[in-house]
């Protein structure tokens, strides 16, 4: 919240175009500033211990999100396409970005080597 007044208000104050990205920007920078804080706090207090196998799965899942993200980006119409077309046609184009770039990621998961079982919860002994 304090990115936010710090830098989207100062921007919107001033006549900035789309303070709305600076504010989402903004949130998201502090989603991953908890997210850390709250890795680093579990490991501190040794709640949490990365297992094997860890550091793998980060990167299937990293190039099954890479890849998956330059599908939305080659299949988004041009905004004056996007503007100008119908609501039918728009929901078209969604259903179809959307449910591609879905197919690319977890069939990218899969030539990667990560199954449905990987994903299960394994008891702690």
């Amino acid at each position: 919240m304090t990115m936010n007044l710090v830098f989207v208000v100062p921007y919107a104050m001033t006549g900035g175009l789309a303070p709305h990205a600076g504010l989402a920007a903004t949130t998201s920078i502090g989603s991953f500033i908890n997210a850390a804080l709250l890795y680093r706090g579990l490991r501190r207090t040794a709640v949490f211990t990365p297992q094997p196998g860890w550091g793998r799965f980060l990167l299937q899942v990293l190039l099954g999100v890479t890849l998956m993200s330059a599908l939305l980006i080659f299949l988004k119409p041009p905004t004056s396409a996007w503007l100008a077309a119908g609501g039918w046609t728009r929901s078209g184009w969604l259903v179809l970005t959307v449910g591609g770039s879905g197919v690319v990621y977890f069939a990218t998961l899969l030539a990667a080597g990560l199954r449905p079982a990987d994903l299960r919860l394994r008891a702690v002994l």
